[in-house]
């Protein structure tokens, strides 16, 4: 059978919404032979290829009063004939597994997703933007993530007004990069020497009209990137 990730890939769970997302990956663990499942497994199963739940509450409430499930106990689920008539195309897609390259994860999703929606969208973004080799979108992905987590971090200690114009605007992110490398409260590790590589990098693929960001290029600034990335995540709070 189909791996669950390259069901969720042919699936395109991405433009799915929530409810969407767990009606197809119930079917998929009904036809692996889970025949009665909490939401909570389908929840983590998500989880673990990327996906996060924004209303848990709000989820559990759809599915019980869907046609396409039955309460087997007061805790557990089962799908019913309706369920089985309305999915039953999806059976086309159990039936090979296609042989892969298994590469890292550009961001660990781990790592970088389940701390807020805005985030999880944008290191999806990247990472399945570096997959399809669509390098210069992930570049520009990769810078965008870099300054969001550089303001929440000011945020987080009470500092914006340092990265701040005097109409409350915040300044571009060379002006952002340029204080973060000096500022004694925001105390960044010496990876802050790295700053105007990072950013720069997205520069190029944004404004930059003959230059074309490479996997190379990705790559030898992936494990710098990360590193101060995860920084930026303790410092804005996102994990401790």
């Amino acid at each position: 059978m189909i791996s669950l990730k390259n069901y969720i890939k042919k699936l395109n769970f991405y433009e799915m919404t929530e409810f969407e997302k767990i009606k197809h990956i119930s079917y998929y663990l009904y036809s692996a032979g889970v025949k009665e499942f909490e939401i909570e497994l389908l929840v983590d199963k998500l989880k673990e290829n990327g996906f996060y739940i924004s209303n848990l509450s709000r989820l559990k409430r759809r599915v019980r009063d869907s046609k396409l499930f039955k309460k087997v106990t007061p805790d557990t689920y089962t799908l019913t004939t309706v369920a089985h008539n309305e999915l039953k195309t999806l059976n086309q897609y159990f039936e090979s597994e296609e042989v892969e390259v298994v590469e890292m994860e550009l961001l660990e999703m781990n790592i970088f997703c389940g701390h807020t929606n805005y985030l999880n969208k944008l290191v999806l973004q990247a990472n399945k933007c570096y997959e399809e080799k669509c390098y210069d979108a992930c570049a520009t992905m990769l810078r965008r993530i870099l300054e969001i987590l550089l303001i929440k971090s000011y945020e987080e200690l009470g500092i914006e007004q340092n990265i701040k114009d005097s109409n409350g605007n915040y300044f571009l992110l060379e002006k952002i990069c340029n204080d973060a490398k000096t500022n004694t409260s925001l105390n960044l590790s010496r990876i802050k020497n790295k700053l105007d590589i990072l950013r720069n990098i997205g520069n190029y693929a944004a404004h930059r009209i003959t230059y074309n960001t490479t996997k190379k290029d990705i790559d030898e600034i992936k494990v710098d990137l990360r590193v101060i990335l995860e920084e930026l995540l303790y410092k804005a709070n996102f994990i401790q």
